[in-house]
């Protein structure tokens, strides 16, 4: 179970880097549409 754990977090740490970066480049993108 431990091992599955730690797999699980690792999964989630990805998961939230990627969504960070997705993020970031949605608000870039609207501040290309806005100005």
């Amino acid at each position: 179970m431990q091992h599955v754990n730690q797999k699980l977090s690792e999964v989630y740490h990805l998961l939230v880097l990627w969504y960070e970066d997705w993020n970031i480049s949605i608000i870039e993108q609207m501040i290309v549409i806005m100005v």
